[in-house]
């Protein structure tokens, strides 16, 4: 009997040794939040926390040298790692920078492996920051794609797909037709698709995690990344204008006009097979899609497309739209709310033009690039709750003409004669300690209490143009808050008459 015993519980000991490593490998993606772009190899977009009561206020951001044009990482512990133009920071959910490893020009997003190497471009980065490896491939935008063996796919605009191991040896490489921007995405079966841009025609490709071609699909350039769903099919969207869904055999399934520039934007699928996707405009800014599995359009929104979408757990969606804006739109397409990230410094331009990432408890985390004569730079944005910040001028009004401090008519451009009165209007203002006021780059006027305006005497700038009686100066602000944060306005363009040349001899 006691051999029995002996042997019923060796038996369970096998089987428990056997279910542990069935369980855990060392090797693969890491099983966090939001751990690559798209968040997981399919490029589902679709995150399991619930961001319900995200009510679109920004918590903090966090101002970083270059501009970010690249979908943040987090980790398991709650690091962010966000790559910018020039380098990969890492940072604390409460807004402390970590540590940032120069890296060169990359546009790539991070993916995290389980071991907690961060692999961006065509680096491998140890979590202390330490560069363990640098492949040298070329120029990478792509982001890259952990296997469940490890393996890590890496796209380089040079056309070739790389499979390289952890320690940084490649194991194969596949030539496209084409460069590629795409990034990899993996199926449940170990296949990689990836798509290339180019001349024409560019293909999808299907590659064997073995690296050799299984097909190829004829179609337009592609930018963006192939999205897979849990029946295998892929969806991508091409530069002729369509979104294509493709069975896993390399076959069409349909295709879809949807207009502009769909093959910037990967495709979300929700959970009931819906698939959302921006789609770029020539003009001004996109729209937004919503598909069934059968390709019929249930719904659109314009003017706001453009970039990919994620979503969160409630089936909320949200976009860095080409409008400016952060948008949390509902599954039905009503828009929930709408922000725009503020920056603490006055700027001429900003862009919106990398995907969110869904924290744990429901935070949106996205980079932004802000640029002004001083140069480029970013901010990583965290949003959800919080006290509400921003500024805008408001007086003048865009497009009118004042007459010493009259609003007279609409007019072709903002124009002052004499003077006006500079208004602005002011997020959370009772939690604003002062507003700088700024003309043709430099500070003119400092107001302490509300409501905060400034008496502009614009016929007084001393003009580069001194010989017309016209000329184009530059006016800004920007409030500072109680709490050590800030917030500034675009510099905003405005003609000025100025008299005083009426009186030269």
């Amino acid at each position: 009997m006691k051999r029995i015993y002996v042997a019923i519980a060796i038996i369970f000991l096998i089987n428990a040794s056997i279910a542990f490593s069935l369980s855990y490998n060392d090797d693969g993606l890491q099983d966090s939040p939001w751990p690559m772009f798209q968040h997981d190899v399919r490029h589902t977009g679709r995150s399991e926390y619930d961001t319900s009561d995200n009510v679109g206020i920004e918590k903090w951001k966090v101002k970083l040298e270059d501009p970010v044009k690249s979908t943040p990482a987090i980790a398991k512990d709650g690091t962010i790692y966000v790559q910018t133009r020039k380098h990969l920071y890492a940072i604390s959910s409460d807004a402390k920078i970590k540590w940032k490893v120069r890296n060169g020009d990359k546009f790539s997003s991070p993916a995290i492996a389980k071991d907690g190497t961060i692999y961006v471009g065509d680096i491998a980065v140890l979590p202390n920051g330490t560069i363990k490896w640098r492949l040298g491939i070329g120029e990478v935008d792509a982001s890259p794609a952990i296997a469940d063996d490890g393996t890590i796919y890496i796209a380089s605009f040079n056309g070739y797909l790389y499979a390289v191991s952890p320690d940084g040896t490649i194991k194969w490489s596949f030539k496209t037709k084409e460069g590629i921007v795409s990034s990899p995405a993996i199926a449940d079966d170990g296949t990689i698709y990836i798509g290339d841009i180019g001349g024409y025609p560019c293909y999808l490709y299907a590659i064997s995690p073995n690296g050799t071609l299984k097909w190829k699909f004829e179609m337009g350039g592609i930018r963006a990344s192939p999205s897979i769903a849990e029946d295998g099919t892929i969806y991508i969207g091409s530069d002729d204008a369509r979104l294509y869904a493709i069975y896993p055999n390399g076959t069409l399934k349909w295709k879809e006009s949807i207009g502009g520039m769909p093959n910037r934007a990967s495709p979300v699928i929700g959970e009931d097979g819906t698939i959302y996707v921006g789609s770029g405009s020539f003009i001004g800014a996109g729209d937004i899609y919503a598909l069934s599995p059968d390709g019929k359009i249930k719904w659109r929104i314009t003017g706001i497309g453009g970039n990919s979408l994620v979503m969160g757990g409630d089936g909320t969606l949200y976009i860095g739209a080409e409008d400016d804006y952060i948008y949390a739109i509902n599954p039905n397409g009503t828009i929930k709310w709408k922000i725009q990230p503020t920056s603490d410094e006055i700027y001429d331009g900003y862009y919106l033009a990398c995907a969110p990432a869904i924290g744990e408890d429901g935070t949106i985390y996205i980079g932004t690039w802000f640029s002004s004569e001083k140069g480029d730079w970013g901010y990583l944005h965290a949003i959800k709750d919080g006290m509400p910040k921003g500024i805008k001028i408001i007086r003048p009004r865009e497009d009118h003409l004042y007459i010493f401090d009259r609003e007279i008519m609409k007019y072709r451009h903002t124009c002052i004669v004499g003077w006006v009165t500079v208004q602005v209007e002011i997020t959370s203002e009772e939690n604003v300690d002062k507003v700088e006021f700024y003309a043709g780059y430099k500070l003119r006027y400092t107001d302490y209490s509300p409501p905060f305006e400034w008496r502009w005497e614009a016929w007084k700038e001393n003009s580069k143009n001194r010989f017309f009686l016209w000329d184009y100066i530059l006016i800004a602000a920007k409030a500072y808050y109680n709490d050590g944060d800030a917030a500034a306005t675009r510099w905003k363009s405005v003609e000025v008459f100025d008299i005083s040349n009426l009186f030269k001899k």
